[in-house]
């Protein structure tokens, strides 16, 4: 089963809609600066502008950690901040997110083409085979799971908390507002997965157990006695532990007002936020036993259609399945015989890698070194990119899972010099140094 693809995990909904349409306020600007000598078409590119941008913030209604994730100063795009963090992931949200498609595609096709700049057209072709494959996949909404591992709420949530920026006070004080508001969210999650189990669709049992590790390894050593958090455990939580060092970073506060806040995030992870997964938790392993053997796509009516359509809307393409398919495997024929070729040259170099491995080498570069290696290397195949600023750090254990070797923030559109990069152990790859 593949995750909530079109609920989009709702952390961050509508989150690449608003990514693309960020994509393409950009260029379309751009297509402003030719010289446009008929009135009616500059007014058919201005209007073509003013959608793109009114889409744009309209697709924060009801969701406060995208906005903050999207804009570092939201107000200098006109756009209010919600009271809500996140959408609800309700039996009706599909049918709702098709009606808004719809009408927005609708609203898309009335503007004339052929008055619109070669850059706009793009545009306008892009977003319109954009709304198309999501429309299509709101069909389809037995194959969502908000749960799954690794990609999931359950997974994703802790990460987006522990990472939630303080730039002012008052982003303190959202973040406060935002963690009465996550068993709701738990709890709707659980409630979809456990509607679409009973239909014979949902997570199969291993990987509903995946998911309960990936909870337990959030919750560390944290422990409920008599269905109370032991506030002794809460302490070393990862969402205790950032809070910290988040805080740190407005200067103005007092220290009386710092420590109140620690008082306050402190005593609502402890009392609110591990209860809640605590009780997915419990719910999720009693769902498991009730779960039967599940199968892959393929044997589900409509699963090789929806995944067809979930194949186009990923990479945002037009191409069928067997023509990325074979392009795929001339890709990998490729790579096989330059593998043949470098065992021809050394023999041994296989046996070379198995021994690094079971000696558990570690490399001679650190993250950070590989990465200034790998910058020095592109330079002949890319552009050379100037003063780009970057964090890299390890991924807190709390955060770890089997699935991520390393992953990338995405920066506020109007602050892109937060770079964060964030790397993981592995048995496989060894644990690098910092």
């Amino acid at each position: 089963m593949n995750s909530f693809t079109i609920i989009n995990k709702p952390l961050r909904s509508f989150f690449i809609l608003c990514t693309l349409f960020m994509f393409l306020c950009v260029f379309s600007c751009c297509g402003l600066t030719k010289d446009v000598d008929n009135s009616k078409s500059n007014a058919i590119q201005k209007t073509f502008d003013t959608f793109l941008e009114s889409q744009f913030c309209s697709s924060f209604e009801n969701d406060l950690i995208n906005l903050h994730y999207t804009l570092k100063n939201p107000e200098a795009f006109h756009i209010e901040k919600p009271a809500e963090a996140f959408a609800d992931i309700t039996p009706d949200y599909p049918e709702q997110m098709k009606a808004e498609l719809l009408e927005t595609k609708k609203t898309l096709h009335q503007i004339d083409q052929k008055h619109l700049t070669e850059e706009q057209k793009r545009i306008y072709r892009t977003l319109d085979q954009y709304l198309k494959q999501q429309i299509e996949l709101c069909d389809y909404p037995q194959f969502l799971n908000p749960l799954s591992y690794a990609t999931g709420i359950s997974s994703t949530l802790p990460l987006t908390l522990a990472e939630y920026a303080f730039y002012t006070e008052e982003d303190i004080l959202d973040y406060l507002s935002i963690l009465p508001q996550v068993p709701e969210l738990l709890q709707q999650a659980y409630d979809w997965e456990k509607s679409q189990s009973e239909k014979g669709y949902g997570m199969a049992d291993f990987e509903i157990a995946h998911t309960i590790e990936q909870i337990d390894t959030f919750l560390g050593n944290t422990e409920m006695n008599q269905d109370n958090i032991n506030l002794k455990t809460v302490d070393n939580n990862i969402l205790v532990e950032t809070f910290k060092s988040r805080l740190s970073s407005i200067s103005e506060l007092s220290e009386d007002q710092k420590n109140t806040y620690l008082q306050n995030n402190r005593e609502l992870i402890a009392n609110t936020v591990l209860p809640a997964f605590w009780d997915l938790k419990a719910n999720l392993m009693d769902l498991q036993k009730t779960v039967s053997e599940r199968k892959g796509l393929f044997h589900y009516e409509k699963g090789l259609t929806y995944y067809e359509i979930l194949l186009a809307s990923m990479t945002l393409s037009d191409r069928s399945m067997s023509n990325m398919i074979h392009t795929l495997e001339e890709r990998l024929n490729v790579l096989i015989n330059r593998i043949s070729d470098q065992v021809i040259k050394t023999p041994d170099i296989y046996d070379i890698f198995l021994t690094a491995m079971d000696e558990n080498k570690l490399p001679d570069q650190t993250p950070k070194e590989m990465l200034l290696y790998l910058e020095d290397k592109i330079n002949k195949d890319y552009p050379e990119l100037s003063n780009v600023n970057y964090l890299v750090e390890p991924i807190p254990k709390s955060l770890e899972n089997d699935t991520t070797a390393a992953y990338y923030l995405i920066p506020p559109y109007d602050s892109p010099e937060e770079n964060r990069i964030y790397y993981g152990s592995n048995p496989f790859w060894g644990v690098y140094p910092d």
